[in-house]
């Protein structure tokens, strides 16, 4: 996205959250209590706020092809089987 003239702001909160998840599935690798909740607390903000807004104000204006709307079900997915998967350890 930068490339195409977006924010750099965007690009490091990207690479931010990257590290974030890398560090929760380390954790959850090594079994460790606080990747659980880590785990959950993502699933339920992104689940909850980031992904309803982005689908609101991002996703359905841009007109979204089958790419689009695929990437969007499978992260929906993903959310709910990591907050489940959470909640079931």
């Amino acid at each position: 996205r930068l490339t195409k003239g977006g924010p750099m702001a965007d690009v490091a909160g990207q690479a931010l959250l990257g590290a974030l998840l890398v560090v929760l599935a380390a954790g959850a690798a090594a079994g460790s209590w606080w990747a659980r909740w880590g785990a959950l607390a993502y699933a339920l903000l992104f689940g909850l706020v980031v992904m309803p807004v982005w689908t609101l104000a991002v996703l359905i204006p841009m007109r979204p092809g089958p790419v689009d709307v695929g990437y969007a079900v499978v992260y929906w997915v993903a959310l709910a089987v990591a907050a489940i998967a959470a909640l079931a350890l």
